[in-house]
């Protein structure tokens, strides 16, 4: 008779709990705010694949941190000398990609910095280029609109 009450018991506790799991998973899910994030085309940062998805390690980021706090983020590219002046007309709700917090630190708010970045020169080995003074007067390639350019 114990034997019985115990099955009993936990068929009970098992329906208890199938009738608790099929309720939730019969509600709709809540619509996320939307994010409208602006970055610019710079691979492997933020670029659009084979599929005309938005990718990189800089969505990644904002993918992971939106579904951290509760957002869907929508990617919007942007000419990357607009980007602030884009922020400020609220084109977008925030910006991310091959951004320089040095000159800005205080008409925005920044998250704070998730990456370090070096600038260098290369140059062939045999080369007679030491420093950049040795620079002068030679033909450099940077991404236009970058702070590379203007240094």
């Amino acid at each position: 008779m114990r034997k019985k009450a115990c099955i009993l018991l936990l068929f009970a506790t098992l329906m208890a709990l199938l009738c608790a799991c099929s309720d939730t998973a019969q509600q709709p899910e809540t619509e996320k705010p939307k994010i409208r994030i602006g970055g610019t085309t710079y691979a492997p940062y933020f670029y659009r694949n084979i599929g005309g998805n938005y990718t990189g390690i800089d969505v990644e980021i904002a993918e992971e941190a939106c579904a951290r706090i509760g957002y869907e983020p929508i990617f919007v590219e942007l000419d990357i000398d607009k980007g602030f002046e884009l922020l400020n007309e609220d084109y977008v709700d925030c910006l991310w990609c091959c951004l320089t917090m040095e000159g800005n630190e205080d008409k925005f708010i920044w998250a704070g910095p998730y990456m370090y970045t070096q600038r260098v020169v290369v140059v062939p080995a045999d080369s007679e280029i030491e420093t950049l003074e040795d620079l002068a007067g030679k033909c450099v390639a940077v991404q236009a609109g970058s702070i590379s350019e203007e240094i």
